[in-house]
């Protein structure tokens, strides 16, 4: 993996890839791979099931369905932390099913954090379409966070130095007094310009400023290629802590069906208003830094303070039991929001 970090990556270097049909992958940890974690991809790559699996540190996004991989059955995948150093974070989402992937694809009791870029993304070029996707019980949070791969997030949140991180280890290899100042409970990263990236050899402080190209948004459900002839369907999804959108048109116009979804603390909760909605059931929210976007006719439940609390309280609990799992390597199983 180490000498990926600094370089432009490929498909030749994935951790896993599905290019055939009925195949069965579970019960796996796929870590530092130098491309995608896992990869499903081309018009051969159908009614595959992932399941069971934790796909964290690799060197692009955790899971990919792509170029006409279909009726794939994605479940109970845990993907964080994923990040693309050389790319500036632009790459490394939680799960994309994009650039064409094929009809029938479904994600059931998914979660993507801490990622370098979006949760999930389904970016469409022109001509190329994902023609419909579905998430049932799937969650988001903290993804497109520069602070993550600092090392700054989990100081901050007096947690121990995560030295899985790709950024860290460059870190460490610039400043070997970094690891046991963070013990001592100091926070300070090196300067000058030692991180090799596609946009020349940067900072720091330019990585995770002006030069990050990570996205923090939840669930971005297509692109201006994007139209209504394409489905979204959400059911009993969860988006929080995103700094920008909880639920993302990203340009899009896509048909949508939500059914019993929750944002909140986002910087939008949902950001959807081009899209054309066919079905809308217990959509909630609260505490969105910005109001709402939503296409005409369509508005978000508010539940009542003393609730609001309720479902912070468990989403927090919750949470916390995914990462500690995730952390000792522990494939627990599916893990429910219960909040719906």
């Amino acid at each position: 993996m180490a000498k990926y970090v600094g370089k432009a990556s490929s498909d030749a270097a994935v951790g896993v890839r599905i290019s055939g049909s009925n195949y069965t992958v579970q019960n796996l940890i796929v870590e530092h791979a130098p491309d995608n974690g896992i990869q499903i991809k081309g018009k051969t790559a159908g009614n595959n099931k992932v399941s069971n699996c934790i796909v964290c540190y690799n060197n692009d996004a955790g899971l990919q369905i792509t170029a006409g991989a279909y009726k794939n059955t994605i479940e109970v995948i845990y993907s964080y932390r994923n990040c693309d150093v050389y790319t500036r974070g632009g790459n490394a989402d939680g799960f994309t099913p994009k650039l064409g992937a094929g009809t029938g694809n479904t994600f059931t009791c998914c979660y993507a954090w801490d990622n370098s870029d979006d949760g999930w993304d389904s970016f469409d070029k022109a001509g190329d379409v994902t023609p419909d996707i579905t998430y049932t019980n799937c969650a988001v949070w903290n993804n497109g966070n520069p602070d993550v791969f600092t090392g700054k997030y989990d100081f901050d949140h007096k947690k121990a130095l995560d030295e899985n991180l790709h950024l860290v280890q460059l870190i460490k290899a610039k400043d070997a007094s970094f690891a046991s100042n963070y013990a001592k409970r100091k926070f300070s990263l090196p300067s000058g310009n030692f991180i090799q990236t596609d946009a020349g050899t940067v900072s720091l402080s330019a990585w995770a400023g002006s030069s990050f190209d990570g996205n923090p948004n939840g669930f971005k459900l297509g692109s201006v290629n994007s139209k209504s002839s394409v489905t979204r369907s959400l059911s009993y999804c969860l988006a929080f802590d995103e700094a920008k959108k909880g639920f993302d048109n990203n340009n899009s116009s896509v048909t949508g069906y939500f059914n019993h979804c929750v944002a909140f603390d986002n910087g939008y909760n949902y950001y959807i208003q081009p899209l054309s909605i066919k079905g809308w059931t217990s959509v909630q929210g609260f505490s969105g830094k910005s109001a709402d976007k939503l296409p005409s006719g369509r508005s978000v439940v508010t539940p009542a303070s003393g609730n609001q609390s309720s479902i912070r309280k468990s989403v927090e609990s919750t949470k916390n039991t995914i990462i500690a799992n995730c952390q000792a390597n522990e494939i627990s199983g599916k893990t429910a929001f219960n909040i719906y």
